[in-house]
C-alpha cells in the first residue's frame, strides 16, 4: 500500500507518525500522479480517491471519497 498526497514530506511524516500508518506516503507536489489517475477536480484540486492496483499494474477497483476499510479490503480480496 502506498498513499499519494500533494503535501510536503514533513507533513506526510507528521501525519503518518500521528496515526501510526505502516506504509509509505509519496509526495505528489505537482499533482501529476493525481492527474494521471483522474483524481483532480475542475479547479485543479485533488479529489480524495482510493485505487486498488493489481499485480499486473492495472486498476482493479476505484472509488472517490473515503470508502470504508471493509469495502477496500473486499475489493482487494475479490
Amino acid at each position: 500500500m502506498v498513499a499519494v498526497n500533494p503535501g510536503s514530506l514533513a507533513s506526510h511524516t507528521k501525519w503518518s507518525e500521528k496515526f501510526g500508518f505502516p506504509f509509505p506516503i509519496a509526495v505528489d507536489a505537482d499533482k501529476k500522479v493525481a492527474a494521471a489517475y483522474g483524481a483532480t477536480n475542475l479547479v485543479g484540486g485533488i479529489q480524495r480517491s482510493v485505487f486498488v492496483v493489481d499485480k499486473q499494474g492495472r486498476i482493479a477497483w476505484a472509488k472517490e471519497g473515503m470508502p470504508e476499510t471493509a469495502e477496500i479490503l473486499s475489493a482487494i480480496n475479490a
